[in-house]
């Protein structure tokens, strides 16, 4: 975490300042920058997302917290986005493939479809009126406990979206029929795209089993 954290304290102080002042939750990382500074963690970074974006998520709460300490206490958790060359892994709705499963992927297409923006919990309180005590969940499943009432207006929420991307027509290939992909859009990203918007989105390609969630 520590090469992260002087990379972002070198080279991404402003935009941090930026996003606090703008009241914000996430910095866009140029990937043009990190493979000249963290040449070393480029490979990672697209083979390993999962892990790399845990240590970067916290390099960058404690940038935030140096910076404006009441600011970082407001919230949990903030966030990294990335634009420039993703190489053999910009990919459309057509070349997304099984290859890339928990990868690190920008998706090129157009909005097809735009869901309702939902609520999820991730914060649950509780409190109990027998003993007086309060007692903190931090899962999206409310678990079912006696004689502890679940304090609504404490919990914590995020705004969820499902997104559908089609794939263009000039990149569909003759006599095939354009290939869709569906985006799970969570917290500022939800809610800030229109159907017939060409996009390019990035994120990590996973698998979900039939009829799971």
């Amino acid at each position: 975490m520590e090469e992260y954290l002087c990379f972002l304290q070198n080279h991404y102080e402003a935009s941090v300042r930026r996003m606090i002042t703008n009241n914000e939750r996430r910095i866009i990382i140029d990937l043009a920058r990190f493979r000249d500074h963290l040449p070393s963690k480029n490979k990672a970074l697209f083979q390993q997302y999962r892990e790399e974006e845990v240590l970067l998520k916290l390099a960058l709460k404690q940038v935030v917290e140096k910076i404006n300490p009441e600011y970082s206490n407001r919230y949990e958790e903030f966030f990294v986005g990335f634009e420039g060359s993703f190489g053999s892994h910009h990919v459309t709705p057509q070349t997304l493939n099984s290859n890339f499963i928990n990868k690190l992927v920008c998706v090129e297409g157009v909005v097809a479809r735009c869901h309702v923006v939902r609520s999820k919990l991730v914060k649950c309180v509780y409190f109990c009126p027998t003993t007086g005590k309060t007692m903190i969940v931090r899962s999206a499943v409310q678990p079912k406990m006696k004689d502890w009432e679940l304090q609504y207006g404490l919990c914590e929420y995020k705004d969820v979206q499902e997104i559908t991307i089609r794939e263009a027509y000039e990149n569909t290939s003759p006599g095939r029929v354009a290939r869709e992909v569906i985006v799970s859009c969570e917290y500022d990203l939800a809610d800030s795209f229109k159907i017939g918007e060409r996009v390019l989105v990035v994120g990590v390609r996973r698998h979900t089993m039939p009829g799971v969630g």
